[in-house]
């Protein structure tokens, strides 16, 4: 993944090359949090974004492909905004998305780092356009 230098402040001793760094993140997302928020047509939070994964082919029998897609996007796409917070440095990362429905759809992902290389998977919505 490569991150556009968007602070003045480079953490965790990485090497800038020409205004952009390349790190190698290991990927961290909880099935669990696929299948009880992002595609839960009862979470008080994370229906709304069920019904649209869902309506383009995501359900409980394509989690490991949900998984294994919103990985290759974390590793294959720029973060276009970096958050520092209180809880660690929040990546907003888009990317196109192939469905089993066949469409493709254009996804935010909301990744949190940790001071080990990790991103964590936070949440997916869809966009209607690349800023």
């Amino acid at each position: 993944m490569f991150v556009k230098l968007i602070s003045h402040s480079l953490q965790h001793g990485l090497v800038l090359e020409t205004k952009m760094f390349t790190v190698e993140w290991k990927i961290d997302i909880e099935r669990k949090k696929l299948v009880d928020y992002l595609i839960s047509l009862t979470h008080p939070v994370g229906r709304s974004k069920a019904k649209f994964f869902r309506a383009i082919g995501f359900n409980e029998d394509s989690v490991d492909l949900l998984q294994s897609c919103l990985e290759a996007m974390a590793r294959s796409e720029e973060t276009i905004e970096r958050i520092d917070t209180p809880y660690g440095a929040k990546h907003v990362i888009e990317g196109v998305l192939d469905t089993p429905s066949g469409k493709q759809v254009i996804i935010r992902t909301i990744w949190m780092e940790s001071q080990n290389k990790v991103l964590r998977f936070i949440t997916a919505y869809p966009v209607r356009e690349r800023q």
